[in-house]
């Protein structure tokens, strides 16, 4: 499983891990950051920190952003960002997985979840 999270998330990601982990589930989270460097998060679970070097002008990620993961196909993509959260869009886009669930409807993702749903409810 993989999960795309904006940096100011990952408080609220907690619990959620912590469940995966417990029970045995294989997670990785992309960590959409664009704050200042000296403030860079350094969680210590298994994460791909994406500044804004990796991406374009146009919000899109660079090539070699999404080089470590291209080879690989998820059972399950979650983008817990807002649909405003472009490069989050771009990247549920852009990485294979065999399910794609979001908190909003669009067309990439399989299944949409209520945004009114509190992240620990997924």
């Amino acid at each position: 499983m993989v999960l795309v999270v904006n940096d100011n998330q990952l408080s609220e990601l907690s619990d959620f891990l912590n469940t995966c982990t417990n029970s045995k589930i294989n997670f990785e989270v992309i960590i959409i950051y664009n704050g200042k460097p000296e403030n860079v998060p350094a969680p210590s679970y298994k994460h791909l920190l994406l500044t804004k070097k990796e991406f374009t002008f146009f919000n899109l990620p660079k090539e070699t952003a999404l080089h470590p993961l291209s080879n690989i196909t998820y059972d399950v993509l979650i983008n817990i960002s807002s649909h405003e959260q472009l490069q989050a869009l771009t990247i549920s886009k852009l990485i294979k997985a065999k399910c794609k669930i979001a908190n909003y409807e669009d067309v990439i993702f399989d299944i949409s979840i209520n945004a009114n749903n509190n992240i620990k409810d997924f």
